[in-house]
């Protein structure tokens, strides 16, 4: 507050200015001066201490006006971020729902006996539907091929097998070098019912193929 800016060495007067007397109050958010509330008058002595109050207080409403406009601008923010994360996951959830819709179309229609296994010699969850017709089994997903296979072919040639699909998971072994150690490459199946009673014989070809995530 100054009722007399002559007399105030901080007052800098600018060219053609005819100020007088002067109040100035801050506008504060949290211990930051963000704004100042300037009145001016071209005569001296006209600010008293109530119109200090009043403009504090003044000073104090639009401080509490701004830093609301500043949290309803973030909360506007955070909700527009949200809901683009929101609509991004969306259209990846429709994505893998259409490679899935796709994969499935494959697996229904493909005559090949598709499928995965992975470490522990367990089928995958997906895998084409010719191949129970093939294997003459059902609901094969987290079955072990040596399973399915077993009173099938010869018990040595599953030991193999097994061994082969061994090397097969084993990164320091170049997967072209161990192909012609394949013992499924060309194998006779006998296919029997639950009284041992022979039902068909087929003559199939397994190939292997290691499929690595990146």
């Amino acid at each position: 507050l100054s009722n007399d800016v002559n007399t105030n060495p901080d007052y800098v007067r600018k060219v053609g200015e005819v100020t007088m007397s002067e109040l100035a109050v801050p506008i504060q958010l949290e211990n930051e001066v963000i704004a100042v509330l300037d009145i001016q008058s071209d005569e001296k002595d006209v600010f008293k201490k109530t119109d200090v109050a009043m403009l504090e207080t003044f000073s104090t409403q639009i401080a509490a006006a701004i830093n609301n406009a500043r949290l309803y601008e973030k909360s506007q923010n955070e909700i527009s971020d949200r809901q683009k994360a929101e609509a991004a996951l969306r259209r990846s959830r429709d994505k893998l729902t259409d490679a899935k819709k796709e994969t499935d179309n494959i697996l229904k229609n493909v005559e090949e006996g598709l499928f995965l296994v992975d470490k522990n010699g367990d089928i995958g969850t997906q895998y084409s539907k010719s191949l129970e017709k093939i294997l003459n089994e059902s609901q094969m997903a987290n079955k072990k091929l040596t399973e399915l296979l077993s009173g099938k072919i010869p018990e040595k040639l599953m030991e193999s097998t097994e061994e082969y699909l061994e090397l097969m998971f084993r990164d320091d072994i170049d997967e072209e070098m161990i192909g012609e150690l394949n013992p499924l490459s060309e194998i006779q199946i006998s296919f029997s019912d639950k009284h041992g009673n022979l039902l068909d014989n087929k003559t199939l070809t397994f190939t292997f193929k290691r499929i690595t995530d990146y």
